[in-house]
């Protein structure tokens, strides 16, 4: 429960696949997410206040099915669902950076 999350906890992880994609404290992550997969989760997260507001945008829809765990992609493991992926995201898997005061497993925060 993300809501929980956000008012229990300090910092918080974000995994996808068995690996960390973006960390760091959790009012940064949940105000300004820099992974596209963190984005994602928090979109489909339901919230009245956000369904209330003027700028509602509907949840984020993910193409595509989630890689297997026993074999997983050679590169970043979110590539194929991701809409900002390119070549070098299929090709080695991203190391953690720090981008808006949080740490990102990602090419292309943002």
């Amino acid at each position: 429960d993300l809501g929980v999350v956000r008012h229990v906890c300090d910092d918080v992880a974000v995994m996808y696949l068995g690996k960390i994609v973006e960390h760091g404290p959790v009012e940064a992550l949940f105000e300004a997410p820099q992974h596209p997969y963190t984005q994602a989760l928090l979109a489909a997260a339901p919230s009245l206040a956000r369904r209330k507001s003027k700028g509602y945008v509907r949840p984020m829809k993910l193409s595509g099915d989630p890689p297997s765990p026993i074999n997983p992609p050679k590169g970043c493991a979110f590539a194929e669902r991701c809409p900002k992926a390119q070549d070098i995201c299929r090709q080695s898997p991203p190391e953690a950076r720090e981008a808006q005061g949080l740490h990102v497993a990602c090419y292309f925060p943002g």
